[in-house]
C-alpha cells in the first residue's frame, strides 16, 4: 500500500469513528436531536407556540370558511400552485403589495401564512409584519404547502381558484 492509499484509508477510519462517536453522544445526549423523523421545531415560548397552527386545525378552519390564507412565497411558485382561496402575498414584496390585499383581509377570520419547508421564515415574517399592521388574529403554518399538498386538501393554480 503507498503512502497516498494509507492516508485515505487512515482519512476514512478517523471520519467513521468521528460519526460513530457524535452518533454516540447524540443518543445519550439529553433532548438529542432526532435523525430520522422531521418536525416542526419545538418551541418552549408560550406566546411562539400559539402562533403556529397544526395542519389539521387549519383545515377545519378552511372547511368552516373561518380563515383567510396568505401565500408567503413568490407569487411564480404561487401561480404553480397553492391552498385554494389563498391570497399571494410574497414575504420579498410585501410592503408594496399590502395595500392592494389589505381590503380582502377580514377581520372576522383567521389569517393563516404559510410558505413551504420547514426552514422557510417567509410564512413567520408574513405574519409579524401583519400583526405590525394591526392585525391580530394571524396564525403559521409551518410548511404549509408540503402538507397541504401532502394531505390532498383543496388547491388551486394559476391566479384562481380552479380545483386540482
Amino acid at each position: 500500500m503507498n503512502r497516498l492509499q494509507k492516508a485515505i484509508c487512515q482519512a476514512a477510519a478517523i471520519t467513521a469513528l468521528a460519526v460513530i462517536c457524535a452518533l454516540i453522544f447524540n443518543y445519550f445526549r439529553p433532548g438529542g436531536l432526532d435523525l430520522f423523523h422531521f418536525q416542526a421545531p419545538e418551541t418552549t415560548d408560550k406566546a411562539e407556540k400559539d402562533r403556529v397552527i397544526p395542519l389539521d386545525m387549519a383545515a377545519a378552519l378552511f372547511a368552516d370558511k373561518k380563515a383567510m390564507f396568505l401565500d408567503a412565497r413568490p407569487a411564480s411558485l404561487y401561480a404553480k400552485g397553492h391552498i385554494k382561496g389563498a391570497l399571494s402575498l410574497p414575504w420579498a414584496e410585501a410592503e408594496e403589495k399590502f395595500m392592494d390585499i389589505a381590503e380582502k383581509l377580514p377581520e372576522d377570520k383567521t389569517i393563516i401564512t404559510y410558505c413551504d419547508g420547514m426552514a422557510c421564515d417567509l410564512s413567520t415574517d408574513l405574519a409579524d409584519f401583519l400583526r405590525d399592521m394591526g392585525f391580530e388574529n394571524v396564525r403559521i403554518l409551518i410548511n404549509g404547502w408540503s402538507l397541504w399538498e401532502k394531505n390532498k386538501l383543496p388547491m388551486a393554480t394559476g391566479g384562481e381558484d380552479n380545483d386540482k
